[in-house]
């Protein structure tokens, strides 16, 4: 029966609390008062004098007026409306296929704990202990790293992980031709997350790409209104005051509207729970922070920085396993191979390699299964591009090229032991390169000794001068190779390998020069010495690339110990 009565009296609150939220408005916006007023002094001034015939008719010719007026207007309200409707990703505790951290985030443990228990805060448990002490939850995270890291999947998780309503959007999707529609859809973006948290509890707002919005108002993004258009006026102008207002709804997301305050004052008059808002979490993502505005991520907004980096070989371990029980695959499949073979590698290009490419390679080779063959494939194609072999090849340039790439596996397999060849290649790609080397370290990769960087310097000049030793003369197409020589020698200098000092003016000075000079001259006369004495090892491999076209990483050093076998005999 008390239920029933709280029913009854809570319908009654919400009846009652729209006048008395209509009478407070009034009060609270003196403008609209005044003119309420001075309207009935005219209006009795007028009926005095001229009687009441006088009044209606121009009553109704004012009303004729502002009619057509709210009509024009109208049409303008209708029309930025439509405008202003944002293409959102929104997803409800309960909806079927919803990603969560059980099934669909792999790795990153450090990462999904610390998030985790930031995001805690947006549960009713969490909520009154936040209360009893005192304290706030936080307003806004900040995911920053490369593309492909998971940051997206990270916040749709997090969604469902804290039973939250889900609004994911893309930081350019707020911008519009008109002034004034971008600050409309950050309203209508929050409104729907308030009204989310309200209902649910709590909402998670995510702004993928937000330097799109966020850029410094010095200049990079934000504020500044888009050249061009109509001459400006209302085209040419629509980013103006978008990060103006986002700054304005992260401020006021935890504010309680004025009727649910009057609903709560009189909830309390018969000792029943208080509407609670919900709290609203914002969730931004980008990979340029650099040019983020610094009123965004400060304190009270952005609270929270997370750094999301490409993820270490444990990650990868889960990575691989999670994505591999999604697929029908071989059971021989070594996952220890294919973690040390994709250092560097984002989750989005593991699960695009096994999820979508593998599968189409398999399905081409009558497989309902994939390979260890098909995902290395893949991996090939999502890092260099796709295969575009040249089938007219003349053999002399394949010899050269296939010479080339045999000098830089040679030279990185003797210098850089720490390092594993995983693919040599001298088949066009859609890249536009004719030919590549790819290893990756054995370990995970924090700081090197310099040593390390001089092998570096080596392995780049390795294909030109290998090119030069077998063919006796030099060819084109060590271009790359010579910027990343000079982008080494670049931080071999600013590391002082050259006897600079923090302060010194880099190659201006005609000591480091001088000193870079001598110590280039003696890498490459000790890249010539080594391909010299090792001259057959790479014939032995330019030959295969030439018969194989590519090298898989067991082929590459099957070939080089059965030739140090012979060699030994």
């Amino acid at each position: 029966m008390s239920k029933i009565l709280n029913i009854i009296i809570c319908k009654f609150i919400d009846i009652v609390s729209l006048p008395l939220a209509i009478i407070d408005f009034f009060k609270r916006h003196v403008t609209i008062r005044m003119a309420i007023f001075w309207f009935i002094v005219a209006s009795a001034v007028v009926i005095v004098n001229f009687g009441i015939a006088v009044w209606i008719g121009i009553v109704g010719m004012i009303g004729q007026m502002a009619f057509a007026m709210m009509f024009m207007i109208g049409q303008f309200v209708v029309l930025f409306m439509f405008l202003s409707n944002t293409k959102t990703i929104e997803t409800v505790p309960g909806d079927k296929g919803s990603v969560s951290f059980e099934k669909d985030y792999f790795g990153n443990e450090y990462l999904v704990t610390a998030v985790r228990q930031w995001v805690a805060s947006l549960s009713t448990e969490g909520k009154k202990q936040l209360d009893a002490m005192g304290a706030e939850a936080i307003n806004g995270i900040l995911l920053e790293g490369p593309p492909g890291t998971g940051k997206t999947l990270l916040a749709q998780c997090l969604a469902s992980d804290s039973n939250a309503a889900f609004y994911g959007t893309s930081g350019s999707d707020f911008q519009a031709m008109f002034i004034g529609v971008g600050p409309m859809k950050v309203m209508g973006m929050y409104r729907k997350a308030r009204k989310g948290a309200k209902r649910y509890g709590a909402a998670i707002v995510f702004i993928d790409e937000l330097d799109a919005i966020g850029g410094n108002r010095g200049g990079v993004a934000g504020d500044r209104p888009v050249a061009g258009g109509m001459g400006g006026g209302m085209f040419g102008g629509g980013g103006l005051g978008v990060l103006s207002k986002l700054l304005t709804e992260l401020d006021g997301t935890k504010e309680i509207g004025r009727r649910d305050q009057i609903r709560n004052r009189m909830r309390r008059w018969f000792d029943l729970p208080e509407i609670r808002q919900g709290l609203v979490l914002t969730i931004g993502a980008t990979n340029r922070i650099a040019a983020l505005d610094r009123a965004l991520i400060r304190p009270g907004r952005m609270d929270k920085i997370i750094k999301v980096d490409p993820p270490d070989r444990s990650s990868r371990d889960k990575i691989i396993t999670g994505y591999l029980g999604k697929v029908k695959h071989d059971n021989s499949i070594s996952v220890i191979e294919l973690v040390e073979d994709t250092g560097g590698v984002t989750p989005a290009q593991i699960a695009s390699a096994i999820q979508r490419s593998a599968p189409r390679h398999a399905i081409n080779a009558g497989r309902d299964y994939i390979t260890i063959r098909d995902i290395e494939a893949a991996f090939q194609e999502d890092l260099v591009g796709l295969r575009n072999p040249i089938s007219d090849f003349d053999s002399e340039q394949e010899h050269q090229v296939a010479v080339h790439e045999a000098g830089h596996a040679l030279i990185s397999y003797l210098l850089r032991p720490e390092r594993r060849i995983t693919h040599v290649s001298i088949v066009r790609r859609g890249s536009g390169i004719l030919g590549y080397v790819r290893d990756v370290e054995l370990k995970e990769i924090h700081s090197i000794p310099l040593k390390r960087l001089a092998a570096n310097v080596m392995v780049s000049l390795a294909g030109h001068l290998a090119t030069e030793l077998i063919l006796g003369e030099p060819w084109s197409g060590a271009d790359t190779d010579f910027d990343h020589v000079r982008s080494y020698m670049e931080r071999l200098r600013n590391l002082g390998e050259f006897g600079g000092i923090p302060f010194e003016p880099g190659w201006e000075s005609k000591r480091i020069n001088e000193r870079a000079d001598r110590w280039l001259q003696a890498a490459i006369q000790g890249t010539r010495k080594l391909l010299k004495v090792n001259s057959e090892l790479l014939l032995v491999i330019a030959n295969a690339l030439v018969e194989k076209k590519e090298l898989s990483r067991s082929e590459f050093y099957q070939l080089v110990e059965e030739f140090n076998e012979k060699s030994n005999v």
